[in-house]
């Protein structure tokens, strides 16, 4: 099954492609760094949404869904944080993390590309990443852009990078270094610190536009 869909996608791939090629106006790819097909995300219609950077951190979206006209396109723009300046708050009161600073930037792109209303609690944003140098040493122009789930884990062991440590109180910021510890009057102290969990079903649709030149 995952064969013949494969097979499909890629039929309805060189489709498009050659629609796009044959149109008076077409699109121009060499501009193009991600993209998704065949989803709804950004304006709830079937079509395809290309993701263009700018900057580091900023992102131009157009969505086509008007195979007759190339020209018949919704457009955007998101930005992401970098990996590392993904930060939460500790809200006491609720008991819970919140998403903080550039990390809202990363929760403003998530709602806008899949049209969610998730909130800050929610720990939903999309981030940017380097991609690795090619075998020749060279670096990419553009990013990597990751649909993820920030969390806060509760554990006996801390794991080795976590080198910060941070007073978990009302307020307080973690990053990916820096954690909570609770010391037990008995016991072993209780670590916190948060992970960041791919979204893999929206991660694994985002392919490479040089793939589809």
């Amino acid at each position: 099954m995952g064969r013949i869909g494969k097979i499909k996608r890629d039929l309805i791939m060189e489709a498009n492609k050659k629609l796009l090629n044959e149109s008076e106006v077409g699109i121009d790819l060499s501009t193009c760094h991600w993209f998704f097909m065949n989803v709804t995300f950004l304006d709830g219609k079937l079509g395809e949404l290309h993701l263009t950077q700018k900057d580091k951190g900023f992102w131009y979206l157009k969505k086509y869904t008007n195979q007759k006209n190339v020209n018949d396109f919704t457009q955007d723009t998101i930005e992401v944080p970098q990996e590392s300046e993904i930060e939460v708050y500790w809200d006491k009161d609720k008991g819970r993390i919140e998403l903080v600073g550039k990390s809202l930037d990363g929760l403003d792109a998530y709602n806008k590309i899949l049209r969610g209303n998730n909130d800050k609690y929610s720990g939903k944003l999309i981030y940017a990443t380097e991609q690795p140098s090619d075998k020749y040493g060279f670096n990419k122009d553009y990013q990597y852009l990751r649909f993820a789930n920030v969390k806060l884990v509760e554990s006996s062991k801390l794991l080795a990078w976590k080198k910060d440590e941070v007073k978990m109180e009302n307020g307080a910021i973690l990053n990916d270094s820096s954690y909570f510890v609770k010391n037990n009057l008995f016991g072993k102290p209780t670590y916190y610190y948060i992970t960041i969990n791919q979204e893999d079903q929206y991660n694994d649709l985002l392919k490479p536009c040089e793939n589809y030149k």
